[in-house]
């Protein structure tokens, strides 16, 4: 299966078989942002493509965290160059679809569980330049982390008790992430990153992006396991899948990382 995934708020950004899913190294989308105050206005809001091959890692900037409204947590904006982007990854292999956590022995199933993707590596010299860079990536967050000003602000420390980077460090959940063994990394597997799905924040839930198939034909999608066109259905074990990538820093009590969502 090859899987063209197209994200928008209320309508489509653009089709496709546009530049955005092309191989240029750097272009510009233009997505309106619905007000929170007015719904019949919207702000227009310029996001620059970026292609792996032309991600200097040098460029992001970083904000100071603030909670979340729903109390659970803190969150942090990054920029590129000082603007809002979006990030072209190259086709990659997802062994196991579209998938969702399964719910623990005697625990209910949540009615709108987080739907990812695992995106793995390959061979190739696209996806092996991006490897590279993403391992650039998380060594470029945790010395973000690391300055007294985030320190504070993203992992509540003590202005004048700093974490030890090797502290930092172990708080950071990483983007390049690898199959473990008995704590081991597994060299049998390839490494690989997790995208999330976004989706509605209120009943009933749906997935607030569009699947094209490799004839660019959009495919209805739903969260439901029991639809016919479930997106675990849509995207099964196997797929290979091209997307954009929005990121936002993540800080908790136990943690912090970067969340990467589906944007096309």
């Amino acid at each position: 299966f090859n899987i063209h995934i197209i994200i928008h708020p209320h309508q489509q950004l653009q089709p496709p078989n546009s530049k955005l899913m092309s191989n240029t190294t750097k272009s510009t989308i233009t997505k309106k942002v619905q007000s929170t105050q007015n719904t019949h206005s919207g702000e227009e809001t310029n996001y620059d493509i970026i292609n792996t091959s032309a991600w200097n890692i040098e460029e992001h900037n970083c904000g100071f965290a603030k909670s979340n409204k729903n109390g659970q947590g803190k969150s942090a904006p990054m920029t590129y160059k000082k603007k809002r982007f979006y990030l072209k990854i190259p086709k990659m292999y997802c062994p196991f679809g579209a998938s969702k956590p399964k719910p623990k022995p005697g625990e209910k199933e949540s009615e709108n569980p987080s739907w990812s993707l695992q995106m793995s590596f390959g061979d190739d010299i696209e996806c092996q330049t991006f490897q590279n860079k993403v391992n650039m990536f998380d060594e470029f967050i945790i010395d973000q982390a690391f300055q007294p000003e985030y320190q504070v602000s993203w992992l509540g420390a003590s202005k004048t008790k700093p974490f030890s980077r090797e502290v930092v460090d172990s708080k950071y959940n990483r983007m390049l992430k690898y199959v473990k063994k008995d704590g081991e990394i597994n060299d049998q597997y390839p490494p690989f990153i997790r995208v999330q799905f976004p989706t509605t924040y209120k009943s009933p839930y749906e997935f607030t992006c569009e699947i094209f198939d490799k004839n660019n034909q959009l495919i209805a999608v739903s969260t439901n396991p029991n639809d016919h066109n479930c997106i675990s259905k849509i995207i099964p074990s196997g797929s290979m899948c091209s997307v954009l990538l929005s990121g936002s820093i993540w800080a908790n009590p136990t943690g912090f990382g970067v969340t990467w969502k589906v944007q096309q």
